[in-house]
């Protein structure tokens, strides 16, 4: 097991299990190295702890979620976790099943959210990332590391996150109002389209989501971080965002996520690379 992580393994764990958890971080930080310059070991906390059980209870914190990234101890620790008995790791989702890469993504999509902690964006107790940008930057990252690494297709991955988007009705409402983690919806579907038009507008691409999430660590408050990381304030990318939306829902359908930005707001458009 790579020595970069302290190992927290419960019983009755497969070895298959924890060989995907395993390749599943290596590519991570693969992937980050490449994108952005970012290497665990230039990571601010003490230790990331991998702990893997296989209860089929989920978290022992109170969500019950197959997998997560959380605080440890003081707070120094980052500690990914996984029940490999849980459903949802055991019948994972079907776009990447067929390429037998889907528990990969689900690891992908924690390591995320362990560099937002390593880079002091989120707390127990309070989030300073929005929830939307929170979960829509982990399925971004998560789901941009398969597609460049040829396991699945950009527009098929597009399609089925907005169908999700379609099914559960949140398409209907404004990000606006999926900032807080205790929402009724989870926002990773809609916060993937967010992010991926996010990434279009941003001057330097997907680098400006490492360095909105670094800015928020050193205490920018998000309207602030969000405008010097990205170039348009904020509410000006959710009134762009709700256009959209709104345009697309009436549609049903998504063509490329800001294919038709260029009528909508010339100002921002004039941004995108």
């Amino acid at each position: 097991l790579p020595d970069r992580y302290t190992w927290d393994i419960g019983w009755i764990v497969a070895a298959a299990d924890i060989d995907v958890i395993v390749a599943g971080l290596e590519d991570s930080e693969r992937f980050y190295e490449d994108v952005a310059g970012y290497r665990l070991s230039d990571r601010e906390r003490d230790n990331w702890t991998v702990t893997i059980v296989s209860t089929g209870r989920g978290d022992p914190w109170g969500g019950g979620a197959c997998c997560t990234a959380k605080t440890r101890g003081d707070g120094a620790e980052t500690q990914l976790f996984f029940d490999v008995a849980h459903p949802h790791w055991r019948a994972p989702y079907a776009l990447l099943s067929a390429h037998g890469a889907a528990n990969t993504k689900i690891v992908m999509h924690e390591f995320a959210h362990g560099l937002q902690i390593d880079h002091h964006s989120t707390h127990p107790d309070h989030y300073r990332l929005s929830n939307w940008m929170r979960e829509g930057m982990a399925e971004y990252f998560a789901y941009r590391a398969m597609i460049e690494a040829g396991l699945v297709d950009a527009s098929a991955v597009e399609r089925r996150l907005f169908e999700a988007c379609i099914r559960t009705a949140i398409m209907g409402q404004s990000i606006r109002d999926l900032e807080d983690p205790r929402g009724r919806f989870w926002p990773g579907d809609i916060g993937f389209l967010a992010i991926t038009g996010l990434v279009e507008l941003a001057p330097n691409g997907a680098d400006d989501l490492l360095a909105y999430v670094r800015s928020l660590g050193q205490g920018t408050g998000r309207a602030a971080a969000f405008e010097a990381s990205f170039g348009l304030s904020l509410e000006e990318f959710y009134d762009t965002f709700d256009t959209w939306r709104e345009s697309a829902r009436s549609n049903h359908g998504i063509e490329h996520v800001w294919s038709r930005y260029a009528n909508l707001q010339p100002r921002i458009a004039s941004s995108i690379r």
